[in-house]
């Protein structure tokens, strides 16, 4: 389960690798549909967006990197994580990118925030 349960929140800490940055749009379709994303980008927009991991949730996100350095990617602006930081999002496409060769490890709460 990608997004917590309509009114509910989820906890869960996700490492990632630098092979995720060598993954093809059309492996990361497969990612989307495997953990069953409310929103699945198509196959076009992730051959043409920044980082073929780009997505979206319904969902207000805290998140808090652990370990190594991973950027926050979005439509807009990119934020290279560090150790320690905190990053707020609510609802928009974002992606992830490892920088270096150590895992990045982040701690993520997703919040329900549906609007319709």
């Amino acid at each position: 389960m990608h997004e917590p349960p309509d009114g509910g929140a989820t906890f869960r800490i996700v490492t990632f690798t630098k092979e995720m940055n060598t993954r093809t749009p059309e492996e990361w379709y497969e990612v989307h549909q495997q953990v069953n994303s409310v929103h699945i980008p198509s196959l076009e927009y992730l051959r043409s967006a920044k980082h073929p991991s780009m997505h979206k949730t319904d969902t207000l996100n805290y998140f808090t990197l652990i370990s190594g350095r991973l950027w926050a990617l979005t439509e807009k602006e990119d934020v290279l994580l560090e150790p320690g930081d905190a990053f707020v999002q609510l609802g928009c496409m974002h992606g992830w990118r490892v920088e270096g060769d150590e895992p990045a490890v982040l701690a993520a709460i997703l919040i329900n925030a549906k609007t319709d």
